[in-house]
């Protein structure tokens, strides 16, 4: 049975969590998963549509309803994982609930997580990195602890500041999955490409859809279940740094 962490770990712990905690709630979050992978497919469907005259708003509006369906499914995997994480029973459907009630700040959280990111880029680009890592936990905030918009952000930022590299590097670690992840996918669609130009292509075609599908499916419970075992650590992190403050507080009261 999974066992969250009851007190700070190492790099390698927390690592070894987040996985731990993957293997036991993925075969629960794999059917909401599938959901944004297949849905996130419309939008460049309708690319095509479009490029043949037709309406460009047809576009447009399969990329909000694209947006909102992440939204809403990403809410259902953080809920469920987070469930498994403190071994608590929670149906898909309930998850499912929760992540459509959640959506609308999920998605307002996100819409500023990427206009923050950006102001900060046009500045310098290191300010735009550091808010990329310090904002990062700000949705998953929003369905762990309920949080509102901008306290979940604010949080997320004081949770983070002190250990920035730390967290940074953890993160490092979905990234590098992502990219083995694609690389392995095109090995494989590649390796099965004929001879011929008109094969070829329909065979790229082929592979960008399985990848897309394949990438989100698999990456969308990792990233989750990293961040949800960082996230952990951080809040033990933050609640020895209170718990110690407020000691010395009362040391000096009662000097």
């Amino acid at each position: 049975m999974y066992q969250r962490l009851s007190a700070p770990a190492s790099v390698g712990g927390v690592l070894d969590n987040g996985f731990a905690l993957l293997k036991a709630g993925f075969k629960q979050v794999f059917p909401v998963a599938l959901i944004p992978s297949l849905v996130g497919l419309v939008p460049s469907a309708t690319m095509q549509v479009s490029s043949q005259n037709a309406p460009g708003g047809l576009f447009l509006l399969a990329t909000l309803i694209s947006l909102v369906i992440s939204m809403w499914t990403f809410g259902a995997v953080v809920a469920r994982l987070s469930a498994v994480q403190q071994n608590q029973p929670m149906s898909t459907s309930e998850a499912l609930r929760i992540g459509f009630r959640l959506a609308p700040r999920l998605i307002v959280a996100s819409l500023l997580y990427g206009a923050a990111i950006g102001v900060a880029s046009l500045a310098l680009i290191i300010p735009g990195i550091i808010l990329a890592v310090t904002l990062w936990f700000g949705p998953y905030l929003i369905v762990t602890d309920n949080r509102k918009v901008i306290d979940s952000l604010s949080y997320s930022h004081k949770l983070v500041w002190g250990d920035w590299s730390r967290t940074s590097m953890i993160m490092l670690v979905a990234v590098f999955i992502a990219g083995t992840t694609y690389l392995l996918v095109a090995f494989v669609a590649l390796g099965s490409l004929a001879g011929s130009e008109g094969e070829v292509t329909s065979a790229l075609q082929v592979f960008q859809v399985i990848a897309e599908v394949a990438i989100t499916v698999i990456l969308f419970p990792v990233t989750t279940a990293l961040t949800l075992a960082v996230l952990n650590d951080l809040k033990l992190r933050r609640e020895g740094a209170d718990l110690e403050r407020r000691l010395d507080e009362l040391t000096v009261e009662e000097r």
